[in-house]
């Protein structure tokens, strides 16, 4: 999945995980920090929209730690 075609389906996500999209974009980090809270509230409210995001995020090589 393409970044711009991925960010085009989080248009509709009831979640902010366009934002931790275009921020690993921008920036190109190779790391991402989360809290587990949100990853429950996503993995709640839209888990195959999680799914998508952390599946482009393991492509693009950017290690997910949640705490």
């Amino acid at each position: 999945m393409t970044t711009d075609s991925l960010l085009e389906d989080l248009r509709h996500s009831r979640t902010d995980l366009s934002a931790l999209v275009e921020k690993v974009r921008d920036t190109r980090r190779d790391l991402v920090i989360v809290s587990a809270h949100a990853v429950d509230a996503w993995r709640v409210r839209e888990p195959d929209v999680w799914r998508k995001v952390h599946e482009w995020l393991a492509t693009e090589g950017v290690e997910v730690r949640v705490i």
